[in-house]
């Protein structure tokens, strides 16, 4: 009997062990630095430089633009990050405003990114892209 529950218990730690390694991990209050992207009618504004430690994410506040002169609804648009190159894939991201929480997304930085800096195209739909960066501090 006792072999039966240690066995049905090694089985359980196990999966909570896996499931545990599949999720992603979250920021708490402390390891966030948060950035905002400003969009509309044919502009966008971004902080140009974000500097980050690889223990915190980056919180992305996004800001579209209400009631624009076009009527378009910018909180539907569609906002992409792509790194430029190889080695700044891990700020690529898609989202809409509209499918986000409060207007918010985060990118976790890699606990083993080496320090430096990323530089990534913010596209947003049917408006534009600026290419700002990322600086991973030590």
């Amino acid at each position: 009997m006792q072999k039966l529950i240690l066995a049905i218990f090694s089985m359980f730690l196990a999966c909570s062990l896996a499931q545990a390694e599949k999720s992603e991990p979250q920021c708490d209050a402390r390891g966030k630095v948060s950035a905002k992207i400003v969009y509309g009618d044919s502009w966008i504004e971004v902080d140009p430089k974000v500097e980050v430690r690889r223990d915190q994410c980056i919180v992305l506040k996004l800001f579209p633009q209400k009631n624009s002169d076009s009527g378009i609804d910018y909180s539907e648009k569609e906002i992409r990050l792509v790194g430029k190159t190889d080695t700044d894939q891990w700020l690529n991201k898609t989202v809409k405003a509209a499918d986000t929480d409060h207007k918010r997304f985060q990118i976790e930085v890699p606990e083993d990114q080496e320090f430096g800096t990323y530089t990534y195209q913010l596209i947003v739909e049917d408006v534009g892209r600026l290419d700002p960066r990322v600086e991973v501090l030590d």
